[in-house]
């Protein structure tokens, strides 16, 4: 790892490598990256993580956690404070994601609920943050993929494409009839 904390070839390597599989030990890392030993890839995950290059995390499928209800928000901040709201916000609790638009926009946030309620009162949290001016809130019917993950709801509809799908096959073309 370079001095300036930026991926270099081989700790992109170890990154791709344990993209498909996080639990791959590191003696089958060190087989799929090529040309470095066991310890080289232990001390590489060390330093990644060490330095917040890389997190190690369990993603669940958000309906599994009781996680219904996913939220956008927008939120306008007031120019002199929007430093210190924006560092409260990504401190919530509850807030999943959080990045900076600069633009009528200041802040887009996202998180997951157990009902509508629940992102209600969670607006009403972060309108009392100082600095807030505005929350705009967008609410999803269904998370179909999370941080490059298909989720179970993304499967769900797959089903029911490929059901629709060979109803149309079953049905007599309607359009030789006319």
């Amino acid at each position: 790892m370079s001095s300036d904390d930026k991926f270099d070839d081989v700790d992109r390597r170890i990154v791709e490598a344990m993209s498909t599989n996080g639990r791959m030990s590191p003696s089958e890392i060190a087989e799929r990256v090529g040309g470095v030993t066991e310890r080289t890839i232990r001390n590489r995950l060390k330093s990644l993580i060490d330095k917040r290059l890389i997190y190690m995390a369990t993603i669940p499928d958000p309906r599994a956690i009781g996680a219904s209800v996913h939220a956008e928000l927008r939120m306008e901040l007031e120019p002199s404070l929007a430093m210190r709201a924006a560092d409260k916000i990504v401190d919530h609790p509850m807030i999943d994601w959080v990045g900076y638009q600069g633009s009528e926009v200041d802040l887009a946030a996202a998180l997951l609920a157990s009902s509508a309620e629940r992102v209600s009162e969670v607006i009403e949290e972060l309108g009392q943050i100082e600095g807030v001016k505005s929350i705009r809130a967008t609410t999803y019917l269904s998370v179909l993929k999370s941080y490059g993950f298909r989720l179970q709801a993304a499967d769900e509809l797959r089903e029911r494409v490929q059901a629709m799908d060979a109803c149309e096959a079953l049905a007599p073309d309607q359009t030789e009839k006319q």
